[in-house]
C-alpha cells in the first residue's frame, strides 16, 4: 500500500490514499514553541503535540491523543513513537550523504514495518508512505507521527 503525503495550506500535510483524505495536521507558531494538530478525515482529533524550542534541543509534550485512533502514547519525539517500554516504533534513515532522496524507515522489534520516500528535488517536495498488508496495523501510527514530525520543522531530515 502507498500512501502519499501532499503539503497543505498554512504549513499542514495531508495523507492520501487512492486520493481519499486519511489524515491531515496543522501547525501554530510563536517564537518558542509550535502546536502541532493531527486530524482525521472527519476532522476529529487525533493528537495535539507541544514542542518547545530549546537551545540544542527540542521537547515534546503531548497535550492530547484520542485512543479511538492509535494506541495510548508515552512519549513522542523525532525519532520514537513510545507506547510502552515493550512497544516503541522507531525511525532509522538509509544512508545519505549529498542526495535529492531523504528517504527513512521505520522499524518495530528490529523488523522493517514502512518505508518512506522523500524526494526533496521539487518544491514542494513529495513523500510516500510504502507500507505491506501484513505490517497494516502500524499505519495510522506511523503516518501520524510523520504528518506531526514534518508539520513541526519541514527541514527536521
Amino acid at each position: 500500500m502507498e500512501i502519499d503525503i501532499r503539503y497543505a495550506k498554512k504549513g499542514g500535510l495531508e495523507a492520501y490514499n487512492n486520493e481519499e483524505l486519511l489524515f491531515y495536521s496543522t501547525v501554530n507558531h510563536n517564537l518558542f514553541s509550535r502546536n502541532i494538530k493531527v486530524f482525521s478525515n472527519d476532522d476529529i482529533l487525533v493528537l495535539e503535540l507541544k514542542i518547545s524550542d530549546l537551545i540544542f534541543t527540542n521537547h515534546y509534550k503531548i497535550l492530547f491523543q484520542n485512543n479511538d485512533f492509535i494506541d495510548p502514547i508515552e512519549w513522542i519525539d523525532v525519532g520514537h513513537i513510545y507506547f510502552s517500554k515493550n512497544k516503541t516504533l522507531i525511525k532509522r534513515y538509509n544512508h545519505r550523504i549529498i542526495s535529492f532522496y531523504w528517504n527513512y524507515y521505520y522499524i518495530y522489534e528490529d523488523v522493517k514495518v514502512a518505508q518512506i520516500k522523500h524526494n526533496v528535488k521539487y518544491h514542494p517536495s513529495k513523500m510516500i508512505v510504502i507500507i505491506e498488508d501484513q505490517n497494516a496495523s502500524f499505519l495510522n501510527k506511523i503516518l501520524i507521527h510523520v504528518l506531526a514530525m514534518r508539520t513541526a520543522d519541514p527541514n527536521d531530515d
